[in-house]
């Protein structure tokens, strides 16, 4: 299966900085600015820009492993092919999960060398939010960059506090309430959001981010979102969620919070085998578009000011190549099209 993490494989103003002129845009319109959108799908064009193949996985080194219990596991879509999977991993295995987007490495307890493990991005965000800020808890914005511990992780049934959450597609069946599991501590570099989008590397401040995910992509995105790293800034906070039909969509439940709490301005549900006039459901806060994401970036205009966005991607591997194309294409600079891995 295609991992929400690796395979996946977001500006202040009025701080001093010049806003350039804003050419016309569907994205200023009032529809774009927090009013309530319409349920019902647009009739857009399904021009497939690439395949939709999945990220082909680099050798990666075998890590240490511990051992963890399964809490929970829920139906995280409406058919039941994602899962929301809470599992405690003590309290050394939260402290090492310092930015979103890290993820971790799991087998069952019985599994050999042989048994191939799984990858599974964390979807819950880091530590609280001061820490997630900054991963130093003084708000600076710089995350704490102090080396990962690889040791094993070990933990038995605790408190909350040693809990990490995660979406999974299609989870084996090892995974259930209550069994114990192999899990390497959490591993990669994440978004690198601080070093990217909220400096002035590029000269320029990020005061619009385009968030683009797939399926169980969208689980380290909801890391970066509800990690609270992007809000509190007058900023343009936009996601673009991909499923192939609306029974696969996760997380709708926590749209209206998002959008009320961490300040995204739009959520755009992309339905490649959506038809017009297709409704997202009753109480869902976001914009149903009929097609695929490269395709509603594209035609919603979502790119108002290039040298101003950063973008972020988790998802298939032809989607995070389109998308950062035609957002490289429009003037966005290449090293603010971010991946977790």
């Amino acid at each position: 299966m295609v991992f929400s993490l690796l395979l996946c494989l977001l500006i202040p103003s009025g701080n001093g900085f010049l806003t350039p002129s804003v050419p016309s845009s569907p994205f200023l319109s009032p529809s774009f600015g927090g009013t309530p959108l319409s349920p019902s799908c647009r009739s857009r064009s399904r021009t497939r820009t690439r395949a939709r193949t999945p990220v082909s996985l680099l050798a990666w080194s075998e890590p240490e492993y511990g051992e963890c219990t399964v809490l929970s596991r829920a139906s995280g879509s409406g058919n039941g092919s994602l899962s929301v999977v809470k599992v405690d991993v003590g309290e050394r295995g939260v402290r090492e999960f310092k930015v979103p987007g890290q993820y971790v490495m799991c087998k069952s307890l019985e599994g050999g060398e042989g048994e191939k493990a799984g990858f599974y991005a964390i979807s819950s965000p880091p530590g609280n939010v001061g820490d997630a800020v900054d991963g130093n808890g003084d708000g600076d914005g710089n995350l704490d960059a102090s080396p990962i511990d690889a040791s094993p992780i070990d933990a038995s049934p605790s408190s909350s506090g040693t809990t990490l959450e995660f979406l999974i597609k299609d989870a084996p069946e090892y995974i259930s309430p209550g069994q114990k599991i192999k899990m390497s501590p959490p591993m990669g570099s994440g978004f690198p959001v601080s070093d990217k989008l909220l400096s002035l590397s590029n000269d320029f401040p990020t005061q619009d981010v385009l968030m683009f995910a797939c399926g169980s992509g969208v689980a380290p995105i909801r890391s970066v979102i509800e990690s609270g790293i992007l809000t509190g800034e007058k900023r343009n906070l936009s996601l673009f969620v991909g499923v192939r039909e609306i029974s696969d969509l996760a997380y709708s439940d926590r749209f209206a919070d998002w959008k009320v709490k961490y300040g995204l301005t739009n959520i755009i549900v992309c339905v490649s085998r959506g038809e017009e006039g297709l409704e997202l459901g009753e109480g869902v806060d976001a914009e149903c578009y009929s097609g695929y994401v490269q395709n509603a970036l594209e035609e919603m205009g979502a790119v108002v000011v290039p040298r101003n966005t950063g973008v972020l991607l988790c998802g298939m591997k032809g989607m995070v190549e389109a998308v950062s194309d035609i957002c490289v294409k429009k003037g966005v600079t290449k090293d603010r099209c971010l991946t977790n891995f």
